[in-house]
């Protein structure tokens, strides 16, 4: 050991250190109790001011009428009743959201589990597709959503002409209110396929090949192996999957507001741009918060019934 001013000045920081924190026993305090809390802190800080305060600042102006320039007006709960009344659309967006789910998330669990379990056949090329199925992801959803609006026209788009030379008369799409939903939720498919897809991959990467060399030697076929083994140990690549994807259905507002602005005739109106009509076409703060409220309460029913349900198919 050294001796001089040196060893003198580190005796000296460890008196001081141990005056501070005392025994042995009070650092494991501080190192349990209060340094974990420490250092979420600054993530908790901004938690609470761009989450929690406006959260409660929004279910606090849902009870009030409000158009952004006089002042507040409390009316109770009158914003919450109205949403259900003869002349509001709320039924018919809350509608038009489930069958937007049930048109995009289907699908998307399928495909992108099928070409996941193509790429994780070591087939040539297999980097490169993975890149070209992630491209839709990254591309700005308002570009894609012009993209499809020249494809899906309907006399010069692509899909009719193709449909055309079938001998099928193309539908109206965007200019539809019966096709204007699904192609609104063909255009989320596509672009959220290879992101999705990457995810199951690295899911499927993480199931021990043992498994599938333990079945093969039981008799198990490709179809009992996908059953028993793929499906089960993919659960919970699955589970986050379906969450995301329910968050992602209900907060849905670019491509609509975009392609459609929510029409024809309401067909495309979904909450999160319903929202926007209220808050800032028609200048109803109020009943726009009060809409946000319902929204947040949904996805938290949602979650929170995935999570309790997931105890039933979910394998960790």
């Amino acid at each position: 050991m050294l001796d001089g001013p040196i060893s003198q000045q580190a005796a000296l920081s460890d008196t001081l250190v141990n005056s501070w924190l005392g025994d042995d026993n009070m650092y494991g305090i501080y190192e349990k109790y209060i340094l974990p809390y420490l250092l979420i802190l600054p993530a908790m800080i901004l938690v609470v001011v761009f989450g929690l305060i406006p959260i409660a600042q929004n279910i606090e102006i849902s009870f009030h009428k409000w158009n952004f320039i006089t002042q507040k007006r409390f009316v109770g709960l009158d914003n919450y009743v109205n949403l259900f009344g003869d002349a509001s659309l709320f039924p018919k967006v809350l509608l038009n959201t489930v069958k937007y789910a049930v048109l995009e998330i289907p699908p998307i669990l399928i495909v992108s589990l099928v070409l996941a379990l193509l790429l994780i056949k070591g087939l040539p090329g297999e980097n490169l597709f993975r890149g070209m199925f992630f491209i839709p992801w990254i591309v700005p959803t308002v570009n894609v959503a012009f993209l499809w609006m020249y494809m899906l026209e309907p006399e010069y788009g692509v899909f009719n002409y193709l449909l055309g030379k079938l001998g099928v008369t193309g539908p109206g799409w965007f200019y539809s209110p019966t096709w204007a939903l699904p192609a609104v939720a063909l255009i989320a498919v596509w672009k959220s396929i290879g992101y999705f897809c990457v995810i199951y991959v690295g899911g499927l990467q993480n199931i021990p090949e043992q498994l599938y060399e333990a079945a093969l030697i039981d008799g198990a076929n490709r179809w009992q192996q996908f059953r028993h083994v793929t499906l089960p140990l993919l659960s919970p690549t699955t589970l986050f999957i379906v969450v995301v994807l329910m968050i992602n259905t209900v907060t849905e507002f670019d491509v609509p507001a975009v392609l459609t602005g929510g029409g024809p005739a309401d067909s495309t109106n979904l909450l999160v741009l319903y929202i926007y009509q209220r808050a800032f076409n028609a200048f109803q703060g109020g009943s726009a918060a009060a809409i946000s409220v319902v929204t947040l309460v949904i996805l938290l029913v949602l979650t929170t019934m995935q999570f309790r349900l997931s105890s039933r198919w979910v394998n960790y």
